[in-house]
């Protein structure tokens, strides 16, 4: 798993109705698993909004 506590801003998970502290590794398994997570970034700098992107694109993810 990839560490997002690097990032200084709020991101949460939202699966379904559920919004979670992506942060949060017991929020995230609680989740169980899920087919699609919707990540939120709360901040309006868009460089760190490309970073983010940049960084879970190198992710693999495995089905």
């Amino acid at each position: 798993m990839k560490s997002i506590d690097k990032y200084n801003y709020d991101i949460d998970a939202v699966c379904g109705r559920y919004v979670i502290d992506a942060k949060s590794i017991m929020g995230l398994l609680s989740l169980g698993i899920p087919k699609e997570i919707f990540i939120v970034i709360h901040t309006n700098n868009k460089d760190v909004i490309s970073k983010f992107e940049e960084d879970i694109s190198k992710w693999k993810v495995e089905e």
